[in-house]
């Protein structure tokens, strides 16, 4: 197997991660909002507390200005392209090529003779499609020109 195919299946082995991955930065962006626009303490009013500022106001202006956020909308834009291309090239195999890719890259222990029993071929044809499947979507995906 080839540096590209190797990395075109590691990409497909690893895109329920990356669905994952996104939802946990969403889940992160919004407990940073969340913290911004119901924030905590019985009043809101400008009257000082204790020595001079108003606490909760410095809350706010602290969670607005958190360099989290932007970084966290920067990572989700990210992560949903990158999702984005993957799920894109995936949708270009044929039907067939699909399911062989996602039988050996998902369940890979039973996947060949789960595909030599729904599909009536050798394990060599199974294994000579796969690698067909691999290559054509390591070439849309741009994966030969990256290595």
């Amino acid at each position: 197997m080839s540096k590209t195919t190797k990395a075109a299946a590691a990409e497909i082995r690893a895109l329920p991660y990356e669905r994952k991955r996104l939802e946990s930065l969403r889940g992160e962006l919004e407990a940073i909002n969340t913290a911004l626009y119901s924030p905590r303490g019985a009043t809101l009013s400008a009257v000082p507390a204790h020595g001079g500022g108003n606490r909760q106001e410095d809350k706010i202006v602290g969670i607005i200005d958190d360099p989290r956020r932007e970084m966290l909308k920067r990572l989700i834009d990210e992560q949903e392209k990158k999702l984005a291309l993957i799920e894109s090239s995936l949708a270009l195999l044929s039907p067939m090529e699909r399911r062989i890719v996602e039988a050996f890259c998902k369940e890979h222990p039973t996947g060949m003779a789960t595909m030599m029993a729904e599909t009536n071929y050798s394990d060599r044809q199974i294994n000579r499609m796969w690698f067909a499947a691999l290559t054509k979507y390591a070439y849309m995906r741009g994966l030969d020109a990256k290595l």
